[in-house]
């Protein structure tokens, strides 16, 4: 990659005048990255602009967008049913079963579930009003999580209330 301009902490391929807000550019004969950080050789400093600060503003922007985030936890001691916020989390369940409510998640949403038991606990629809589809069994309803099971619920349809149940230990 060639001509890459660093602005405010991102990186773009525009030309310097098509950017009022440019920070420095340095172009790349070869360069890779490893573990979020940029790892380069043979770097020419474009006139005007600061390799030293330009690199360091273009690994902090790479660190920023690839570094593993993992999944926030919501810990449960009894029976919960779900909430907005929840969604991109892992709920670890320690007894209870949880529900999965109506109206409440977009398309995409995706919630993860550890059952942190030997006894299994049992994915639940709202009174019926949502749809949980178990894609491996080809079958809809509550759904039956084992000890030390682990599962994503997904909602793939929110206007009809529609979610996928898949992962190790449903039974």
């Amino acid at each position: 990659m060639t001509g890459l301009i660093i602005r405010h902490g991102f990186y773009s391929n525009a030309a310097p005048s098509e950017d009022a807000n440019l920070v420095g550019s340095i172009e790349w004969n070869d360069y890779h990255i490893v573990e979020g950080n940029i790892e380069y050789a043979n770097v020419a400093n474009v006139p005007g602009s600061g390799v030293n600060t330009v690199y360091d503003q273009a690994n902090a922007a790479f660190a920023a967008a690839n570094t593993a985030k993992g999944l926030p936890q919501n810990r449960q001691t009894s029976n919960y049913t779900l909430v907005v916020g929840d969604a991109g989390k892992h709920i670890y369940m320690t007894a209870g079963d949880v529900t999965v409510p109506t109206g409440v998640f977009s398309n995409g949403d995706v919630i993860m579930v550890f059952n942190k038991s030997t006894s299994s606990m049992t994915i639940a629809n709202t009174g019926g009003g949502a749809t949980l589809i178990q894609p491996a069994a080809n079958t809809t309803g509550n759904v039956t999580l084992g000890g030390y099971g682990l599962a994503a619920i997904m909602c793939v349809a929110n206007n009809i209330n529609e979610f996928t149940v898949s992962g190790a230990g449903i039974e």
